[in-house]
């Protein structure tokens, strides 16, 4: 059968889950939180060679092959994982496949990097007796149907979404500052170079905030990015969190917004804690 196709990351996410199901693997669960670190998907198995196998599987719905940088930061997901005792494997799966500076990556970060061409081909042949949902064995356009048929939900009401410039300076900032704080909280925290999109970034970002229910803007820099999603996140209502770093001067059609001004991760871990207790209505 050619490769099927599905029409955005909701599905996709759903189908790789229904994939995985249909090659028989016994548990296949869906948004998971494993030590602060949302996985799209996460797999148990039994080996004859290993015995239990915990798989994290990160889904990239991106409209070009996936780059290396993604690869390098789910590497760093996966290994953490491990070092944990959490899991034992870490799958990237791509809708459009990855760049060669990403399976270079992958190699040297133990990631195992599947097609979404190379996960459809693995589904058994109708009679290889795999059971799917407790019935017969799917055709592959059963199984991708079904996982159209999923809607997107119309709000990501556990959601914290983050907007801030893409920059090696501020990775910390939002693994430690912002991402450790939010997981506290038992709510699951994205960027906008987590989204997995076929369309236009933009337009998947402004859908983020129109559906997540808080937003956290990193300000320091000034970026004129940020701040037009800013502005999309209050002509919405959404509540928003602004940070930026001690000693920036903000511009004047923000400077009076109550911002959390910090000098260090750790206080602006504590600061943001603080924030959000009083926004989701409890302590951490």
């Amino acid at each position: 059968m050619a490769p099927q196709f599905v029409t955005n990351w909701h599905a996709f996410e759903n189908a790789v889950a229904a994939l995985y199901r249909a090659m028989g693997v016994p548990l296949v669960r869906q948004n998971i939180d494993l030590a602060g670190n949302q996985i799209d998907v996460y797999l148990e198995e039994r080996t004859s060679a290993s015995g239990l196998v915990r798989t994290a599987v990160e889904c990239k719905y991106y409209s070009k092959p996936v780059p290396k940088d993604a690869v390098v930061q789910f590497s760093m997901i996966g290994g953490f994982l491990r070092h944990a005792g959490l899991v034992d494997k870490a799958i990237m799966v791509g809708y459009q496949g990855f760049t060669q500076s990403a399976s270079i990556a992958a190699q040297a970060g133990h990631v195992e990097l599947v097609s979404f061409v190379d996960l459809e081909a693995r589904l058994p042949p109708p009679g290889g007796g795999r059971k799917y949902s407790g019935t017969s064995e799917p055709q592959l356009s059963q199984i991708i149907a079904e996982a159209e048929d999923k809607p997107v939900p119309s709000e990501f009401p556990d959601t914290v979404f983050v907007v801030m410039p893409f920059s090696r300076e501020l990775e910390d900032v939002y693994l430690y500052g912002i991402r450790k704080c939010v997981h506290e909280f038992g709510y699951s925290c994205r960027r906008a170079d987590e989204i997995e999109h076929s369309s236009s970034i933009v337009d998947e970002i402004l859908d983020q905030i129109r559906r997540c229910r808080v937003i956290v803007a990193e300000v320091s820099d000034r970026n004129p990015n940020v701040f037009y999603e800013v502005g999309w996140a209050h002509a919405l209502g959404r509540e928003t969190v602004l940070i930026a770093r001690n000693g920036v001067e903000l511009p004047f059609d923000v400077s009076h917004i109550n911002t959390i001004m910090y000098d260090s991760i750790h206080q602006l871990e504590d600061r943001l804690r603080a924030r959000l207790a009083l926004i989701l209505g409890g302590a951490a």
